[in-house]
């Protein structure tokens, strides 16, 4: 995919990396900060610290993260929901019901059809 940045290391990013929206400029980026971490709140401190569009990397970084880890610190959270309103905060609790590991044993529910049956529970 020609996609370089992959095989350098954050800190030989860092130096030169500017703004830049396109996939080739920002997910090998997220891949490498997620790739150099070790845990959730690791891998999201390493994306911001690229720089440039440093809320689309840490966002792509974080769902990584989060797919592999499978843990964000309670903290962080509860940060993220305190900005939310009633309505948003029960859309994401059917969505993690429906989609989201709540251990490393159980698997989600969704899929394809099943999403709407399931957030209309």
């Amino acid at each position: 995919f020609g996609y370089d940045v992959v095989n350098q290391t954050l800190n030989e990013i860092r130096p030169s990396y500017e703004w830049d929206l396109s996939c080739k400029g920002s997910v090998p980026q997220s891949i490498v900060a997620f790739l150099d971490s070790n845990d959730f709140e690791d891998a999201i401190i390493k994306a911001i610290s690229i720089g440039g569009d440093s809320d689309t990397i840490a966002a792509m970084t974080g769902s990584i993260a989060h797919a592999y880890y499978r843990h964000i610190p309670e903290w962080m959270v509860d940060c993220c929901r305190d900005l939310l309103d009633d309505r948003l905060c029960m859309i994401l609790d059917d969505f993690s019901r429906c989609y989201v590991h709540q251990n490393n044993d159980e698997k989600p529910k969704g899929g394809g059809d099943q999403m709407m049956e399931c957030l209309m529970m």
